[in-house]
């Protein structure tokens, strides 16, 4: 109680409008007006989550002109104090060149910092350099014990790509089994490359028994999210009957969806399935 009364007085005393908790609501709620003149006030006491938040809202043009240069000047001062979201954001924005010259090796350095203090985000970002080689030396077994330590977390698309990995066996030995574990993982966050993986290996039975109902629910999931890839392999079941009975009029359907996104095969199975059966086209 007496610390309550004491921030209050605080408050007062320096002017403050208020906390950085009212700052984050009122952005939410979207009330820019009220959350910039929160963030700025506690700016100047250099509040490193209102660095981080103002930072924030340059970077995205909330209640401001997008900035990118005064983005990275506060998220450098957050950074400074150790904020590890700021540490992550300013390395996205040297990874992207977004404000500043693209510089990986910075990149690098900062997603480390991130990386250090538990960043999920930023554990997964920086297993991406070193998968790539960017701003370091390529080392796939850096990038799986950094996939590693992210998917741990719950990040999907850490487990998407860690899965990737034990699918093709780069840096670690193939391991179907793994791979579908990984892909159930980040499957069931929502994530539609790893719900079109996982039907791929249900349809081809590959670490686990074929099943194309399996198959089918997943290409469904992932196609349903505009995924042309599944979208063109749910076309191919209906079309062969494969798991679901034949259905050449949601075979069409599928392809369509899927050659209006660019994908050639869909185009050319359109092509001969509207000459072998007009009707379904129609």
């Amino acid at each position: 109680m007496k610390k309550s009364i004491l921030f209050l007085i605080l408050l007062s005393v320096f002017g403050v409008s208020g906390t950085i908790e009212e700052g984050v609501q009122a952005r939410k709620a979207k009330n820019y007006t009220k959350a910039i003149k929160i963030f700025e006030e506690l700016v100047n006491q250099e509040d490193s989550e209102a660095q981080l938040n103002l930072g924030f809202m340059y970077n995205n043009g909330l209640g401001v002109k997008q900035n990118y240069k005064k983005a990275i000047e506060l998220y450098t001062l957050a950074a400074n104090q150790g904020d590890s979201k700021a540490q992550y954001n300013l390395a996205l924005m040297y990874k992207n060149g977004q404000g500043v010259k693209q510089n990986y090796k910075k990149a690098v350095e900062l997603f480390t910092l991130a990386a250090n203090q538990g960043n999920p985000r930023a554990q997964y970002n920086l297993a991406l350099m070193y998968f790539y080689a960017k701003g370091v030396k390529r080392n796939y077994k850096k990038a799986i014990e950094l996939f590693t330590i992210s998917a741990n977390q719950g990040d999907s698309d850490a487990q998407f790509n860690l899965a990737l990995m034990y699918k093709n066996g780069q840096g670690v030995k193939q391991n179907y089994k793994k791979a579908i574990e990984l892909f159930t993982l980040s499957a069931n966050q929502g994530d539609a490359f790893a719900q079109y993986n996982l039907a791929l290996m249900y349809k081809h039975g590959q670490g686990i028994k074929q099943d194309y109902n399996k198959a089918l629910e997943l290409y469904t999931l992932a196609a349903n999210q505009g995924y042309s890839g599944a979208q063109y392999n749910l076309g191919l079941l209906y079309y062969l009957g494969e798991g679901v009975k034949q259905n050449k009029i949601k075979a069409y359907q599928n392809w369509l969806k899927a050659a209006k996104s660019g994908h050639q095969d869909a185009q050319n199975n359109l092509d001969i399935l509207c000459k072998e059966s007009p009707w379904a086209c129609k």
